[in-house]
């Protein structure tokens, strides 16, 4: 229970208390153990390398072009960083596309392979997860599994277009990736706290939900649901999980406000994508200011081995 009491739990009754004891006793210590080793050497062995130096370059000049542009929140540096990866803006050829093969998937530094033009959720999540760290928001990168794992339909789709490309799955993706996906979800996401409380957001989907539950979250405008998985915050820093699981046991301790409409996140888009379509040439020029960082990562980058 020391985690437990970390927190200001108020008047929380006494179930929802027993509640979060079972779920921190599910831990397999030796599993998170392993995980956590690997994490680790996985880091150690990209510090010094050219493309791990120059991606977070890209990181640190995102994350600065964001705050310019009028992001003082983290749902808006969302929608902004989501309409700079799906233009292109972050990619050799201003060329995106979703697609699971023809990957790096060097795990240490998965948004890189979005340098390279071709990304799926766990790289968009990653970058947009370290852009926010970098402009001081509280930010996890996080998986889980959606609920049904396909898209549900939408109310409201954001005015920006994503090109996906579905091939026949590399060895890569099926002796390793898909495995892996099975304990730490089928998609992954960026656990972040704004004003109102903890949200997702989503950026290979263009979406934000709130948390109905501190394992469980609910899209905004998309009929479908998801579970957190908890393992999923362990890919940017083996010393986030305790922090991480202080989030979650919070957000649970905030349940009841009332999320935010999906009319404000639609606005919020609108307003965000008619401000950046009228800004076209600082939107070049930031392309331009990465090309140097951009064309090393795509270069040198080497998966994980």
């Amino acid at each position: 229970m020391h985690l437990i009491d970390e927190i200001n739990l108020g008047q929380l009754e006494f179930e929802r208390i027993a509640k979060m004891a079972r779920f921190i006793g599910k831990y397999d210590e030796m599993k998170l153990q392993i995980y956590r080793e690997v994490a680790l050497e996985q880091q150690r062995s990209v510090v010094g390398k050219p493309y791990y130096r120059a991606y977070l370059n890209i990181v640190k000049n995102t994350a600065r072009f964001i705050k310019e542009n009028g992001a003082v929140d983290p749902m808006k540096a969302s929608i902004i960083f989501e309409y700079l990866l799906w233009n292109g803006y972050l990619s050799k050829d201003k060329n995106l596309v979703y697609s699971v093969s023809g990957r790096i998937n060097n795990n240490a530094v998965s948004g890189a392979d979005i340098m390279r033009g071709k990304s799926v959720c766990v790289n968009n999540a990653e970058m947009l997860t370290r852009v926010l760290k970098e402009m001081d928001f509280e930010a996890y990168l996080t998986g889980v599994t959606t609920i049904p794992n396909i898209e549900g339909k939408r109310e409201y789709m954001p005015s920006i277009e994503r090109f996906i490309i579905k091939r026949p799955l590399d060895a890569f993706v099926q002796r390793v990736t898909y495995p892996l996906g099975k304990a730490l979800g089928n998609h992954a996401v960026s656990l972040i706290k704004t004003e109102e409380g903890y949200y997702i957001s989503d950026p290979t989907r263009m979406a934000f939900a709130y948390m109905s539950d501190f394992l469980k979250a609910q899209y905004i405008g998309i009929n479908t649901d998801m579970k957190i998985r908890v393992t999923g915050s362990l890919a940017l820093g083996v010393n986030d999980d305790n922090q991480y699981i202080k989030a979650l046991m919070q957000s649970g301790l905030e349940l009841g406000r009332r999320p935010i409409s999906l009319e404000k996140i639609k606005d919020l888009y609108e307003s965000t994508i008619e401000l950046l379509d009228s800004r076209k040439p600082l939107l070049d020029d930031f392309h331009e200011s990465n090309k140097e960082d951009i064309a090393t990562v795509c270069k040198t980058l080497a998966r994980w081995k």
